[in-house]
């Protein structure tokens, strides 16, 4: 009995190195990268129009955006598989009328420290069909999550909330970024969404880009 726990033991151990040897080989590499193809998953962002810098990934999106709230999944799956990714997000107001409103949720976010409530606003907004109408009602969302009424009010009306608002409307200007959700790459790969929708595994397409030139 022991002999066949050492047996299985040692085949175990085997197991996990040819594992991991298989993982760092070059041809494996080959494999993951013949997953995703240029033009299929990804394209190259014209170099006049390149967003950030070298060493980041920014989604641009929108609370009020139906494929913002599918791609949500997929970022929270993806801040999961890679901690230590340096992700931007960039909310712009598109998707509606109300979306001004829900950017301004956004940066509320920001100011108040409490991005752990993505979800809650985009649950609100395409789960519960409660878009935002007007302020009050945004302070009223912020209220109900437990934050200081006059302490949303002022960070609202603050001049950081309308700095933040114009810098991220000018650098989709100046990017030439007109849709949502967009996901750029180092500055240089922009992500499908469609791709993703359709199955594709983001966590694995970005990591497949930041090992490209």
């Amino acid at each position: 009995m022991n002999t066949l726990k050492l047996l299985k033991s040692k085949c175990q151990k085997i197991s996990i190195v040819c594992l991991a040897l298989l993982l760092s080989s070059p041809a494996y590499s080959q494999v993951v990268a013949q997953h995703f193809i240029k033009g299929t998953h990804y394209s190259i962002v014209e170099s006049a129009n390149r967003p950030g810098n070298s060493n980041e990934t920014i989604e641009y999106f929108s609370f009020s955006c139906p494929g913002c709230y599918v791609m949500e999944a997929h970022i929270q799956t993806l801040e999961h598989a890679l901690p230590s990714l340096n992700l931007r997000r960039v909310h712009l107001p598109f998707g509606g009328r109300k979306a001004k409103i829900s950017q301004k949720a956004f940066v509320l976010m920001q100011l108040l420290g409490a991005n752990q409530y993505y979800q809650d606003v985009f649950n609100r907004i395409h789960v519960d069909k409660k878009g935002f109408n007007n302020e009050q009602e945004l302070i009223a969302f912020f209220q109900d999550l437990g934050h200081n009424k006059l302490d949303v009010t002022n960070a609202l009306n603050s001049f950081s909330a309308d700095a933040m608002l114009r810098k991220m409307n000018n650098e989709a200007k100046n990017n030439k970024i007109n849709t949502v959700p967009t996901i750029i790459v180092n500055g240089k790969y922009r992500v499908n969404a469609q791709a993703i929708f359709s199955g594709g595994n983001l966590a694995e397409l970005i990591e497949h880009l930041n090992g490209l030139p």
